[in-house]
């Protein structure tokens, strides 16, 4: 288990970290997401034999919440 941490600067309210909670549970190897709307971070937790760092970040782009660089 590996855990990713990011600036996500598209959640603007705690319903961003639900939803990203809610799309967390079908993709492959996120085992959980937590957050915090106020400060637009993310931590989430990853089987890294099932997916990488590059992974999860095409994920979040997809769903909306493209990590800041």
């Amino acid at each position: 288990m590996a855990t990713y941490e990011a600036t996500l600067p598209g959640i603007t309210c705690d319903g961003c970290i639900g939803t990203l909670r809610m799309v967390a549970r079908i993709e492959k190897g996120i085992q959980s997401v937590d957050g915090q709307s106020s400060d637009k971070t993310v931590s989430i937790e990853y089987d890294e034999t099932e997916i990488d760092e590059t992974g999860i970040e095409a994920w979040l782009t997809r769903t909306g919440y493209p990590p800041a660089h």
